[in-house]
């Protein structure tokens, strides 16, 4: 950002919020999008390294994922909903 869009930020209070709200909503973005890198990458290694898991079956899984998250992100389904499907297979994940 130019010193003349700060100025006009600085006298416009109502341009400063919305501002602020886009970059904090940004920010939030990218630190969940990196979150869930981490564990998709985490999670691909040991399915991997303890299972076996080759490329094919690493990219299904990744693929499948995707669409649940996609599903979430669109209100087919919650998360809580996952969460008690999970626990119902006597899985819980703290």
């Amino acid at each position: 950002m130019n010193r003349t869009q700060r100025r006009l930020l600085a006298n416009n209070p109502t341009a400063m919020k919305s501002y602020t709200s886009t970059v904090q909503h940004q920010a939030v973005s990218s630190a969940t999008a990196e979150s869930l890198k981490l564990v998709a990458y985490t999670i691909a290694l040991e399915l991997h390294d303890h299972y076996g898991f080759g490329k094919k079956r690493l990219n299904e899984l990744l693929d499948k994922t995707s669409h649940q998250i996609n599903c979430i992100a669109e209100g087919f389904v919650s998360l809580e909903d996952i969460i008690a499907e999970v626990k119902s297979l006597g899985v819980v994940i703290e």
